[in-house]
């Protein structure tokens, strides 16, 4: 991993594309938990893009209270259980969430009104999608989340592409609410076996849908965002 650690704030690290640009990630090189109540004075400008954690568990709201908002923010293990901090993030537009081993819910992605993708892997205690249709849900990726079953609360959201993948314990009854959804326009099924995929082909009949939602934020990756050379703006 290239970067330096910041100062103020040994568990977070920084780097940026050049030296005239502000930073666009942070991660962690896995210290354990950050407990700070407020990492201002890292140097971070307000242009900070995308914020990863690598087995950093989140103490609560105040842990990035010091940061600008990022666009996405990816926490990669680690045993955060409260994520009441992402609602006071305004920009967040991407949230991955990648075998947290303690986090138990994720009501809060309800409230985050700008978020239009999301990526949850191994979240084994996770048994329920909260109400997305307050967000700009637009690109879903779920996989191996097995206590996971209910997937209603899809219907009210603005979907338009969703991954259902490792998930072997859904069956027929669990897509129906899926059928004649408003907006959604693609999926994919990995359900354990090709007759179960091909049945939830032909019950939704749609086509397979592109991943770059989530590989321009290297979702499911023990890696960063590859960076994305955007024009700066000016005035």
């Amino acid at each position: 991993m290239t970067g330096t650690p910041t100062a103020s704030s040994p568990c977070i690290w920084s780097s940026a594309s050049t030296a005239s640009r502000s930073p666009r990630w942070v991660s962690s090189p896995g210290c354990g938990s950050c407990t700070c109540a407020s990492p201002a004075g890292t140097g971070i400008s307000s242009r900070l893009e995308d914020l990863t954690l690598h087995n950093v568990t989140l103490a609560g709201t105040a842990c990035l209270s010091g940061l600008p908002s990022p666009r996405g923010l990816a926490l990669k293990l680690g045993a955060t259980r409260d994520l009441s901090v992402l609602p006071g993030l305004p920009g967040l537009e991407f949230v991955e969430l990648w075998q947290v081993r303690a986090l138990d819910s994720i009501d809060v992605l309800g409230a985050c009104p700008r978020l239009t993708t999301v990526f949850l892997q191994a979240l084994a205690r996770v048994q329920h999608l909260p109400d997305l249709s307050g967000t700009r849900l637009a690109h879903l990726h779920l996989e191996r989340l097995t206590g996971l079953s209910d997937l209603t609360p899809l219907r009210s959201a603005p979907l338009q592409t969703l991954w259902l993948i490792d998930m072997n314990h859904l069956r027929r009854p669990h897509l129906e609410p899926l059928i004649g959804h408003p907006t959604l326009g693609a999926a994919v099924f990995g359900l354990g076996s090709v007759a179960r995929n091909d049945e939830a082909e032909r019950l939704l009949g749609l086509p397979e849908p592109d991943h770059a939602p989530f590989t321009r934020h290297a979702a499911g990756a023990m890696a960063l965002p590859p960076l994305r050379d955007e024009p700066e703006t000016v005035g």
